[in-house]
């Protein structure tokens, strides 16, 4: 995973710190995330490598301006440069009614589908491909999530110079064993899975919390986490 802190200051913006927002690249880099929109935050982006091209998901903490008021001018920005692919937009009941009222006031028409989950006050988890997200309810004046990614473990590995050493030829009995299927080579010597696929390494863990007065919320999805961001 990869994070690229797009603004930091809270409120308002500073002359050298923009108000929130944050990026996150999963393993294959091929889409990333973006959580929180504060003002400003599509400038933040072209200081980066980021493409809107690869942005398929936002998710906000909390219906407070300094977290979202950056979102018409990305929406559109992402439309006018002939993006397609559906967005996904996640965040506290409230979020599809201001991102709409905003796009039908202005008169905006997307060249792509806004697809909104509302989260219940009571958090909810979401499954992917590659990770799982757990929204978190926090103590604010307004309803706040914290948001816990945990990756799903590794790719299974296959120990190829053990492979070779066994004469298992490159092909799809090698695909088999990735499957966790047993085979049998032409010598009849049986191959088992666990014999060649090597320990998966444990998907790494990150909490990304909006504004929250109460940080021991979050002590039961301390554990096994390797990094916490939480709003100041």
């Amino acid at each position: 995973m990869r994070l690229i802190f797009l603004g930091t200051s809270s409120g308002s913006p500073t002359k050298t710190r923009n108000v929130t927002g944050l990026a996150v690249s999963g393993r294959n880099c091929s889409s990333w995330s973006l959580f929180d929109c504060g003002e400003g935050t599509q400038h933040q982006i072209q200081k980066t490598k980021l493409s809107l091209f690869k942005l398929r998901r936002i998710w906000i903490t909390h219906l407070h301006g300094d977290h979202i008021y950056g979102l018409a001018g990305l929406l559109n920005s992402r439309s006018m440069e002939g993006c397609e692919a559906p967005l996904h937009i996640y965040g506290p009941r409230g979020i599809e009614e201001f991102t709409m009222t905003m796009l039908r006031i202005s008169q905006s028409h997307l060249t792509y589908d806004l697809l909104f989950h509302e989260i219940p006050d009571v958090g909810e988890a979401f499954d992917f491909d590659e990770e799982s997200i757990t929204a978190v309810p926090l103590s604010h004046n307004v309803t706040s999530f914290a948001f816990v990614i945990k990756e799903r473990p590794h790719q299974v590995k296959i120990n190829i110079k053990r492979a070779k050493e066994l004469g298992i030829p490159f092909g799809p009995q090698l695909g088999q064993l990735k499957k966790g299927q047993v085979i049998t080579l032409t010598n009849g010597q049986i191959i088992y899975p666990e014999d060649l696929i090597e320990p998966l390494p444990e998907g790494r863990k990150i909490i990304i919390s909006g504004d929250n007065n109460k940080p021991e919320l979050l002590l039961p999805y301390l554990p096994d986490t390797q990094l916490w961001v939480h709003e100041a």
